[in-house]
């Protein structure tokens, strides 16, 4: 089984301008709506479901923003929260077994003159048992600053920063140790500074129990996010669902031993 990240579309025919949507306003607040300030979104999707009634931004198209099935917002993170469009929101539903929220948007059209049928989408809870944290593998190592070649697997010559390996093997016994890991050591690119990666990755696919689920663990960089099965995602090109792409997790982790158990 092969599981597939969902992405936006960067396909301009399809999209216009990458399917994304501007700010025009919010219910309560006016214009200047930032969802990263506002307490009733702020890291509560990241785990649970969201409690209260959240402050929903007024949204609208740009010129050239086409109206796909899959839309984009940069105050709302795809992380935790999909824009959708009623068809689209009531396919997914139908595939799902654990419990969502959604909420009914205001998104105008470029003339800001007739509102459109999308919804904010959230999955309450994500699943995290998807990575086996006893079955990968990290170490540390620190970054000084300077530049070295390097080459992708596909032969391709890159510039990256020089790494510094510190432990070239680290295993843990749980998740709690490696939330423990994760406390000590910084994860990023703070120079000098141990930094926490990620040798081999592991999934267990018998813990994925429905065809769409979200993951979310913002130390694996890029798998935080909304995930379908092969079959799932067959299913959504046959239908003609617009305005999304798939990312499956061998090209997320290029450069990362990929393990399925």
């Amino acid at each position: 089984m092969r599981y597939y990240k969902l992405i936006p579309s960067i396909k301009r025919a399809e999209n216009g301008k990458c399917g994304s949507l501007k700010n025009f306003g919010n219910d309560k607040y006016g214009p200047a709506y930032d969802m990263f300030s506002d307490m009733s979104f702020n890291n509560q999707g990241e785990y649970a479901p969201i409690k209260g009634a959240p402050i929903l931004p007024i949204l609208s198209f740009n010129k050239t923003t086409k109206a796909v099935d899959y839309l984009t917002n940069s105050s709302l993170s795809t992380i935790c929260y999909l824009i959708l469009s009623t068809n689209f929101l009531s396919f997914l539903a139908s595939h799902l077994t654990k419990p969502y929220q959604s909420w009914k948007l205001k998104v105008y059209n470029y003339e800001e003159v007739k509102i459109l049928s999308y919804h904010l989408f959230h999955l309450s809870y994500p699943n995290e048992d998807f990575i086996s944290y006893t079955d990968c593998e990290f170490y540390l190592y620190t970054k000084d600053g300077s530049m070295k070649d390097a080459f992708l697997k596909d032969g391709t010559k890159v510039k990256v920063l020089n790494e510094e390996i510190i432990e070239p093997s680290i295993i843990v016994k749980s998740i709690n140790d490696y939330k423990s890991l994760v406390d000590k050591y910084s994860i990023g690119y703070k120079l000098n500074t141990p930094i926490l990666g990620v040798k081999k990755i592991s999934f267990d696919t018998n813990k994925v129990k429905d065809n769409f689920f979200r993951v979310f663990q913002p130390n694996f960089g890029l798998i935080s996010g909304y995930y379908v099965t092969e079959k799932l995602k067959i299913m959504i090109e046959e239908t003609g669902f617009t305005g999304l792409d798939f990312r499956s997790l061998e090209e997320i982790f290029s450069e990362t031993e990929l393990n399925y158990i």
